[in-house]
């Protein structure tokens, strides 16, 4: 029995749309050191509000690099209860939760920061912040000379393909060198595709020390997890001379970048689908058309049995 017009609309309408349900989260890559362009189909503004709410707890991995706790909580913005317990003075990684909440696209958590003599939002974002902001978020969201500044830290909600396979957090990790996805996946106890996955990956990827990659958790992560975690990394190098907090906005006219391996791969799932798309609405235009020729053939017949 052929398929109905009507079921071939309900596929049609699955293959279009099962890519934005699907897609992760874009890494962004040595992107980070380029503060004059905003890679616009990357993370580099924040992760994108995909996720099955918009707003969630999620996970920020620090270092305290021997700070202490008053400067930890002041400077992102936390509950300093949330610091406790914990061996400021060691080479284990801070693991602090947040209310991550969706702004105008972009999951963030909001700190703020009293611009220094010196600072640049590079500096910022990488040397104070630990990467878990970007010189390009820190530009696109605080206007000229503005002396206090908000800081959109880095934080994402599970998508609903995560939640049904019973993710519910999402932690943002600091890379350190020598850091694999394999390694990385083995400290949390969790497979290595899901990691790639996440963070749209292919396994064979590389990934870059000072940036940072969503973990998907089951459960909360827990002190021996901290403890396992590398040292600092050294700060990255900006590509190119970082403006001032006091510069404005980069131009929206500037010429986009060669894509990396993730964009290329979204690329491709998107041309996928429309191609597959397209074959669905041929598929379905000859359904319709051979359903009414069926139809006008028996309406034909039935005149001439009762002529």
């Amino acid at each position: 029995m052929p398929l109905k017009c009507p079921t071939l609309s309900f596929f049609l309408v699955i293959l279009i749309f099962f890519p934005l349900v699907y897609s992760q989260q874009p890494y962004e890559g040595l992107h980070t050191t380029d503060c004059a362009n905003t890679y616009n189909s990357s993370s580099l503004l924040g992760y994108f509000c995909n996720g099955k709410s918009t707003s969630c707890t999620s996970y920020l991995t620090f270092h305290p690099n021997s700070k202490n706790t008053s400067y930890i909580s002041s400077l992102l913005h936390v509950d300093p209860s949330h610091l406790n317990n914990t061996d400021l003075n060691s080479n284990s990684m801070l693991v602090i939760p947040v209310d991550c909440s969706c702004s105008s696209g972009k999951y963030q958590y909001n700190a703020t920061y009293s611009v220094r003599s010196g600072d640049t939002p590079f500096k910022i974002a990488n040397n104070k912040f630990q990467a878990l902001s970007t010189c390009q978020a820190i530009i696109n969201q605080n206007l000229p000379n503005e002396q206090e500044i908000t800081v959109p830290l880095r934080c994402a909600c599970p998508t609903t393909q995560q939640y049904n396979s019973g993710i519910r957090y999402l932690l943002s990790y600091l890379v350190s060198s020598g850091d694999t996805l394999s390694g990385m996946a083995n400290k949390f106890g969790i497979n290595v595709d899901s990691v790639a996955s996440a963070n749209n990956l292919a396994l064979r990827d590389t990934i870059y020390p000072s940036t940072t990659m969503l973990i998907p958790l089951k459960t909360k992560p827990n002190y021996t997890q901290m403890s396992q975690l590398n040292s600092t990394p050294a700060p990255p190098t900006p590509r190119s001379p970082a403006p001032s907090p006091s510069s404005p906005p980069p131009s929206p006219s500037s010429p986009p970048p060669s894509p990396q391996t993730k964009n290329k791969h979204v690329a491709v799932i998107l041309i996928v689908s429309a191609f597959g798309a397209f074959l669905c609405i041929c598929a379905a235009g000859a359904c319709c058309w051979r359903m009414a020729r069926t139809k006008q053939i028996s309406t034909s017949k039935c005149a001439s049995i009762t002529n």
